[in-house]
Order: C-alpha cells, then sequence, then structure tokens
C-alpha cells in the first residue's frame, strides 16, 4: 500500500470491490472532495492524481485516434511507421500528436486556444486591455511598480 495513511484498514482504493463502477477520474474527484481532508491535504497525492489522470487521459485519446484511423484514409504504412525520417515528416506536420489538443500544455492545445482567442478578438473587436497572469507575476517587483504607477501609487523594491 502506498499510502498507508489515506487507508489505514488497507482498502478503499480503486481496485477495491464496489458497488457501481467508477471511472479514474470520478474516483480521485470523490477522494479529493471527501469531508475528512486527508487526500485534498495532501501535495504528493494531488500531484500524482493529476498524473494519472492525465496520462490516462493522453493514452485513451492516442488510442481513440488510431482506432479511428482507417488504414485507406492515412496512406501510412508500416514500413513508413517504423521509418525515423517518416515519423519526423508527421511530426514536423503536427500529424503524429493532434490527437493531444486536449492536454494542457501540449503544442496542439494551445494552438487549438490560440485560434479560439483569434476568433474572440474578430468577433468582438481588440480588446481595450489585455493580461494575461503566469504564476510568477506577484514575483516581478517591476510589473507591480509599473501597475501601481498607473494608479498614481509610487513603491520600491523593499516594499
Amino acid at each position: 500500500m502506498s499510502n498507508p495513511d489515506k487507508f489505514p484498514l488497507g482498502s478503499g482504493g480503486f481496485n477495491t470491490e464496489s458497488i457501481t463502477s467508477l471511472t479514474y477520474r470520478k474516483y480521485l474527484n470523490q477522494r479529493l472532495l471527501n469531508i475528512d481532508g486527508r487526500f485534498s491535504s495532501d501535495l504528493d497525492y494531488l500531484f500524482c492524481a493529476q498524473y494519472i489522470v492525465e496520462s490516462k487521459q493522453i493514452l485513451d485519446d492516442a488510442n481513440n485516434y488510431i482506432w479511428r484511423r482507417r488504414p485507406y484514409d492515412s496512406g501510412i504504412t508500416a514500413a513508413q511507421a517504423r521509418d525515423p525520417r517518416c515519423l519526423k515528416e508527421y511530426i514536423h506536420k503536427d500529424k503524429a500528436y493532434r490527437f493531444m489538443k486536449n492536454d494542457h500544455g501540449s503544442p496542439p492545445y494551445y494552438q487549438r486556444t490560440f485560434c479560439d482567442l483569434l476568433a474572440m478578438v474578430r468577433q468582438l473587436g481588440t480588446p481595450t486591455w489585455f493580461f494575461t497572469v503566469s504564476a510568477a507575476d506577484l514575483r516581478w517587483p517591476d510589473l507591480i511598480q509599473v501597475i501601481a504607477r498607473q494608479y498614481e501609487k509610487f513603491y520600491t523594491d523593499e516594499q
């Protein structure tokens, strides 16, 4: 048992027999929303759960993509699939990982998000103010000083 503090009786994991069948995503969601909070307060468990859900989603998307492809549609033979030059060409043309468009952090996801943003700008017009936030924005004193100056407040690096 990898988490003896989470499962003190050694039961209650995903593979335990249950009355209703749950998907892994619903099982982890139930654990994280549990009232006692032992799962939601453990960062290692959260990162592990996120990794498992995302890797399972990528595998499922890849299997669906392969299953939906018909041999006569793709024009790819087995010899071409084994040839590194052909694989490099397919990766370069985005044919090899187009199925990853739902995976956050992948190039197809950012390409789709970028196209959605461009469509929104075309439909609604040019924004008067566009702001993106990253986790490190609050650690950039220059950015905070520039924003504060617009409101006629002045901060030093120490503040």
